[in-house]
């Protein structure tokens, strides 16, 4: 039978089970397993930290010669929601705080890849629009994006990453709602 850190499966699900309902502070688990659970938490942390650092240094290094290198995000985004869009929505989607936002706009205008236009549905924002130069660099970013991705998944089955970015999307999801109080993810 399989198992996961010398426990029997079964045993593992029942007492992730029993966990969720106890409302206790876990002084139903003892020794090596609560230990294992423990930890998970400290270990996700750590791992979608080592990969998010490792995965830019190396799309970085491949990027050296875009000038945006750093903002790549903004303006796949951009291109993505029709190459029009408001700095609050990229906000929002990036979850980029509005000053910092600001600060990347004016770069990416002043190097030519964007400009900004009255939002005519509300006054108070500026539209973002993409130029002809940002969406000529997006080829850029995907032929990055492949590249690095035939490196780094050239052993790793479909399955097992349909089921990485399905993991990761449930964690984003749950994070978000911890983070919102009425318990609507961001989306």
């Amino acid at each position: 039978m399989v198992s996961l850190s010398g426990f029997p499966l079964p045993v593992v699900f029942h007492w992730l089970n029993f966990t969720r309902t106890c409302r206790c502070k876990f002084p139903c688990l003892q020794g090596d397993f609560a230990k294992f659970i423990m930890k998970y938490g400290e270990n996700i942390s750590l791992q979608i930290m080592l990969a998010n650092k490792t995965y830019h240094q190396q799309l970085f290094k491949i990027l050296e010669d875009v000038d945006i290198h750093h903002h790549f995000h903004v303006i796949l985004l951009l291109t993505r929601q029709g190459g029009r869009t408001t700095q609050k929505v990229l906000c929002d989607q990036l979850q980029i705080e509005k000053s910092n936002m600001v600060a990347i706009v004016d770069l990416l205008e002043k190097k030519g890849y964007i400009t900004r236009e009255i939002n005519y549905r509300d006054r108070r924002g500026k539209m973002v629009v993409c130029t002809q130069k940002a969406w000529d660099i997006v080829s850029t970013f995907e032929d990055a994006f492949h590249e690095l991705e035939d490196n780094v998944v050239h052993d790793i089955s479909w399955q097992e990453m349909h089921n990485f970015l399905y993991v990761l999307r449930r964690i984003n999801h749950n994070l978000a709602l911890l983070g919102n109080p009425k318990g609507v993810a961001i989306k």
